[in-house]
């Protein structure tokens, strides 16, 4: 084994150590250059990582919403967000799928992020409607139909525009939100309708109306969503200024029981009118149509509104002839039991 030999730098020759200094700056040089080549390879990997977390593959996004391979592909083909091609393979823009999500309600992702969140701050379901205007979802319906509001369809599914809904809201009286009615509600508690008016002094409607037009100087109105009420209390000051009026209350017990029936028996008639149609008519009234289909006097005139029903309208009524009408059974398979004879 060759003995290592120890020289120290006083007996090198100069050149000896120009040649040294030479070598360790080629070494250094070097060190520099690879590290510098280290940091631009970790710097591009990080960049190309980047932006692969722009997309995803369709595979990961039928995972992300719980589907199946053909599930996948199907909404892939649907053109719902934007795919584009990565070396011969189809992935999704992550962008463009987020924004998707957030306007759709029918996909639900596994991780339980809620859908539609753009969908639900700017629109109302039709089941959001009722509820703000305390009717049933079918009457919900015939609002936007009958008041024409805008309407958008996501998923299959109508919904209104908060900004349609409020433009409406704001033009009409007659509907409410929950809001409204509990600002009203001691304003209401405080006064009576002129249907309550005339139940407590057992009036009919003409004659409710007939009393109200003689005594309305005596009376306090106030108006509740586009309707008048009468205050209780100038209520109660005309009722104890004069005697020829007197409420079911203050009437001998008997009385009040024979008005109860007898209002009881009239609210069941009208519920649930018995008028005979002649089986002979060339031309039937609306209501006459209701009785015979066995739907309200409101749906026959919606059935005329869409057209379902040809429909002449003489001296400002509507009648309905019977060749139209059976022309209507027949295309909607509707068979009458039968035609209630004079």
């Amino acid at each position: 084994m060759a003995e290592r030999k120890v020289v120290s730098a006083s007996s090198l020759s100069p050149w000896q150590k120009r040649s040294i200094d030479s070598v360790a700056l080629c070494l250094r040089f070097c060190y520099a250059l690879n590290s510098c080549n280290l940091l631009q390879l970790m710097g591009g990997n990080r960049m190309a990582n980047e932006k692969k977390r722009t997309t995803m593959s369709v595979r990961e996004m039928g995972d992300l919403l719980g589907l199946k391979k053909t599930d996948r592909y199907w909404l892939v083909h649907k053109q719902e967000f934007q795919v584009i091609n990565v070396d011969g393979k189809m992935r999704v823009d992550l962008e463009s799928f987020e924004r998707w999500y957030a306007n759709q309600t029918h996909y639900r992702k596994v991780t339980g992020e809620e859908p539609g969140r753009t969908v639900a701050t700017e629109s109302y379901s039709i089941q959001e409607v009722a509820d703000l205007l305390g009717v049933c979802k079918a009457s919900a319906y015939e609002i936007l139909i009958n008041h024409a509001i805008e309407t958008i369809t996501v998923n299959f599914h109508k919904r209104v525009p908060k900004a349609a809904f409020q433009k409406w809201y704001a033009s009409q009286c007659w509907y409410r939100t929950p809001e409204d009615r509990a600002r009203d509600r001691p304003m209401e508690e405080a006064s009576i309708s002129m249907p309550e008016f005339g139940r407590m002094l057992c009036l009919d409607r003409r004659e409710t109306y007939v009393v109200l037009s003689k005594i309305a100087s005596k009376l306090d109105f106030i108006v509740i969503a586009d309707r008048k009420r009468i205050t209780k209390k100038s209520f109660e000051r005309w009722y104890a200024s004069q005697s020829t009026y007197v409420k079911v209350s203050d009437r001998p017990l008997a009385e009040q029981r024979r008005i109860a029936r007898e209002y009881g028996r009239k609210q069941a008639e009208s519920l649930m009118p018995r008028i005979k149609i002649p089986m002979d008519k060339a031309l039937y009234t609306p209501r006459e149509l209701a009785v015979l289909l066995n739907v309200t006097e409101k749906e026959v005139y919606n059935m005329l509104k869409r057209e379902e029903l040809p429909a002449r309208k003489i001296s400002g009524r509507f009648w309905i002839s019977r060749e139209s009408l059976q022309s209507y059974l027949t295309e909607n398979n509707i068979i009458l039991d039968e035609w209630m004879e004079e």
